[in-house]
């Protein structure tokens, strides 16, 4: 149930907003899948080890901002498991919206599951309408992975992928750049943003440029990368404010990262009313 994602320019005249590609193809240019606005936060929830199974060597994170049939934030169960002779372990049962896990490590190979709260039956292997999302060990580069679940399904970023796969699929994360703390802006949890965000720093006159591409914004399934100045407020911005100098819609999200870090912004909540989690991506001993 993971989503594979192409990168497409969201170009400010789009009609429609991309949506995330539903299969787990790697076209190319892409990632794949997965109230008033108040300062970014780092929430985690501490993880159940698994306590009976082998943990491997690819390090997994779940983000939690699932919203069940009726469009409401809800709770989910994060298991690891084995593959042949399935058997699962509990992460974090009723990881609440809004919440990350540490890391953990399922067996290698083996499988992320994340099912409705409450299901059980981490081991089914067909007909699994409780799933909402499961993650190989073997599909996918590096070792370290955030799998983001939201409303429309859930987006798998690879933090170390092979350099090959860095712009062919969105799913493979820029490496850190020795000159600058990056920012890497995920908006797959908006509501309401169709035609994208820009995005600004607090006290900087205009628009910052994605790295990426000038044309690709804020929101969809693309990842915005920015450099910003080790401190910023970050602001966003209706599409349509060419200069970033209205109203913000989003926003300000203190972001803090050092010269040659990387940090994720996921974005949630829709213009004008916004949160957001600020997660840093090279996790202590895992670069």
């Amino acid at each position: 149930m993971r989503t594979l994602i192409a990168v497409v320019a969201m170009l400010v005249a789009a009609c429609s907003s991309p949506s995330p590609t539903p299969v787990p193809t790697t076209p190319a240019g892409g990632p794949t899948a997965a109230p008033t606005a108040t300062p970014a936060t780092q929430p985690t929830a501490t993880p159940e080890a698994p306590a009976s199974l082998e943990p491997g060597s690819v390090q997994f994170r779940v983000v939690n901002l699932y919203r069940d049939a009726g469009d409401s934030p809800a709770p989910v169960d994060v298991y690891a498991r084995t593959q042949g002779l399935v058997q699962a372990a509990p992460i974090q049962l009723g990881l609440p919206y809004g919440m990350t896990t540490d890391y953990f490590s399922p067996p290698d190979p083996g499988t992320v599951v994340v099912t409705t709260a409450g299901a059980g039956d981490p081991t089914c292997v067909s007909s699994c309408p409780h799933f909402i999302n499961e993650s190989s060990t073997t599909f996918g580069e590096g070792d370290a992975r955030t799998i983001i679940l939201y409303g429309g399904g859930s987006l798998e970023l690879w933090h170390n992928p092979d350099a090959g796969s860095v712009g062919t699929t969105g799913n493979a994360l820029a490496p850190a750049d020795a000159s600058a703390a990056l920012l890497f802006v995920v908006g797959v949890a908006l509501q309401e943003a169709d035609f994208g965000l820009r995005l600004g720093f607090g006290g900087v006159y205009g628009c910052q440029v994605n790295r990426t591409s000038e044309s690709i914004l804020v929101g969809g399934n693309q990842i915005a990368v920015f450099a910003f100045p080790e401190i910023a407020e970050v602001l966003l911005y209706d599409n349509r404010d060419s200069e970033c100098s209205e109203e913000p819609v989003g926003g300000p999200f203190d972001v803090r990262g050092a010269i040659g870090s990387r940090t994720l912004l996921i974005l949630d909540g829709r213009p004008g009313e916004m949160t957001a989690l600020v997660l840093p991506i090279d996790a202590p001993g895992l670069d």
